[in-house]
């Protein structure tokens, strides 16, 4: 955004005048400080506009499973009570579909009295591409409430322009960029205020609303880059973490330890021998991490596939995406891995903290809104940073005219000239 508080060239309006200002700096403080405003001005007005998208989608997704049962009750909504054996759940999904792909996953609900779903990878296109099915079904009665495409609803669409600006594997990285060019924004905003904070830590704090404009504006702009500014830093640093984790994970296990996922699980098959159900597999892993919720479900694809069990423990911040794996033969019911959150290193809970903070379930209910509170304070810096360089553009456009609009409202040759845009006759 245009600068949080910027010191005022000389002859700027009163009203633009920064409060109490610090003496003047040297002259090496005075270009860092004019380099840090230009590049917190130029980031604001392109990425800041990116950044108003995510943080009003990022706002609406904070309370995403009860955007998706309002928006869509039929298919997210089932009528409570006992649930059916997993196997139903996924043979009436199953029955149900009308396409070629196996299930994939299991997905238990996210709202209360919610529907399972089972996933289906349909291929699309000739470049290897899907369209993830979604089935629901009714855990009560396993009754198959029909079938949505992911992206294609209303609150994956905007989940999806929200992570990917539904550009794909482009946009996702653009998002990520995006997020570290925002962590630049703020620090060179806390730069350019701090000036300011020393003088009249009071003053600069405040938004005066009946000053004028031009303060106003500014004043508005620095409260809406302070007061959620600790918020916005989490989810700008958390946000480009979850693009870039496969490139950070490896930096951080340098210097830190990092549980790995196991690599190479195959299950035995075993001649004449049944796979085991679904709920047989989710107890053995119950038997390996006691106590946890069922979160997902991965089902075997193929002979040597094998049963991965992701649950979330009592204590567990992360419920989108828990951090307790549990993967299980096919075919004994023998635990082949665990990856218990239980046991994490510091490091696994700091990595694994990234989305809780990001969605603002790592503080619950408070820290659902506050998130959803954050994410309207981009759209404010934007309107309030471009309404400043808006106006400090126009005011210089004006200076540079005075002096040959003032000669030539006086009569002279050369100045009548000057302001006509011709040279002045030779004498």
């Amino acid at each position: 955004m245009a600068t949080l508080a910027e010191v005022p060239r000389p002859g700027a309006a009163p009203s633009e005048a920064s409060p109490d200002p610090a003496p003047g700096p040297a002259p090496a403080r005075r270009r860092a400080r004019r380099a840090w405003l230009l590049a917190h001005r130029w980031l604001g007005l392109t990425a800041g506009l990116v950044f108003v998208l995510l943080g009003l989608t990022g706002s609406l997704l904070v309370f995403y499973p009860r955007l998706d049962a309002l928006a869509d009750p039929a298919h997210v909504v089932a009528s409570g009570g006992r649930r059916v054996a997993l196997g139903a759940i996924v043979a009436a999904a199953r029955a149900a579909h009308r396409g070629t792909a196996e299930p994939t996953w299991i997905l238990a609900p996210d709202v209360a009295s919610g529907a399972y779903v089972v996933r289906f990878d349909e291929p699309r296109g000739a470049r290897g591409e899907v369209d993830a099915v979604w089935a629901a079904v009714d855990p009560a009665t396993g009754r198959a409430m029909g079938e949505r495409v992911w992206g294609r609803t209303a609150a994956s669409w905007v989940y999806e322009l929200h992570s990917t600006l539904r550009l794909g594997d482009a946009g996702e990285t653009t998002v990520g960029a995006v997020g570290l060019l925002v962590l630049l924004s703020l620090g060179s905003g806390a730069y350019l205020w701090w000036p300011a904070v020393r003088a009249n830590a009071r003053r600069a704090l405040a938004v005066p609303w009946r000053a004028g404009g031009a303060r106003r504006t500014r004043d508005l702009h620095n409260a809406g880059g302070v007061y959620p500014g600790v918020v916005l830093l989490a989810l700008a640093l958390s946000g480009a973490y979850l693009v870039f984790a496969g490139r950070v994970d490896p930096v951080v296990g340098r210097v830190a330890r990092i549980t790995p996922y196991p690599g190479g699980l195959a299950s035995t098959p075993r001649p004449g021998a049944p796979p085991i159900s679904p709920d047989q597999a989710v107890a053995a892993a119950a038997r390996a991490v006691p106590g946890g919720e069922l979160r997902y479900l991965a089902l075997p694809a193929g002979p040597a596939g094998v049963y991965w069990v992701i649950t979330r423990p009592l204590g567990e911040t992360g419920r989108k995406r828990a951090q307790s794996h549990v993967w299980v033969d096919q075919y004994t019911g023998r635990v082949l891995a665990v990856r218990d959150w239980r046991r994490a290193t510091a490091a696994d809970r700091v990595l694994g903290s990234m989305l809780p903070v990001h969605n603002g379930e790592l503080l619950g209910t408070p820290g659902r809104w506050a998130v959803a509170a954050a994410g309207v304070a981009p759209l404010l810096l934007y309107v309030t940073g471009a309404r400043m360089w808006w106006r400090k553009r126009r005011g210089r456009r004006r200076r540079e005219r005075r002096p040959a609009r003032d000669a030539a409202r006086s009569g002279g040759p050369t100045a009548s000239a000057a302001w006509s845009g011709r040279a002045p006759p030779a004498t």
